[in-house]
């Protein structure tokens, strides 16, 4: 318990140690907002599931958030490699803030849970 304690200092000193580079700021920032938005997408997507499908009804939809991150990461690496990284960083964030608009728009108007797992899916598949 005491070792778990040490390393989340050393994580929230090395958050501090980079927020104090200038270079470092915006993209820090922007990974951990995208970080609360995966986690927010989530927790969102799989207690809708529950909700709808119960408990069986939520295995489904963890492996199609789970799928788009395992072919983009295997695509992606060969992308930033044809081009300017902080721009492909960029577009990914800005594919991100869309599909999270359409999730949400999805499970706002009570969408087919397919409907809200696909765009919650494009969501995953847009991280950088």
């Amino acid at each position: 318990m005491a070792s778990l304690v040490i390393r989340r200092w050393q994580a929230v000193g090395g958050l501090a140690a980079a927020s104090r580079i200038p270079a470092l700021r915006w993209p820090l920032l922007s990974f951990l907002l995208f970080r609360g938005v995966e986690a927010a997408t989530w927790r969102t997507l799989l207690i809708l599931a529950h909700d709808r499908g119960g408990a069986a009804g939520s295995g489904l939809p963890a492996a199609g958030l789970l799928l788009p991150g395992v072919v983009v990461a295997a695509l992606g690496s060969v992308i930033v490699g044809w081009g300017d990284p902080p721009r492909v960083l960029w577009r990914c964030y800005v594919a991100q803030a869309l599909a999270a608009l359409a999730t949400g728009a999805a499970t706002l108007i009570a969408a087919p849970l397919v409907v809200v797992v696909l765009s919650g899916a494009a969501l995953m598949g847009a991280a950088p």
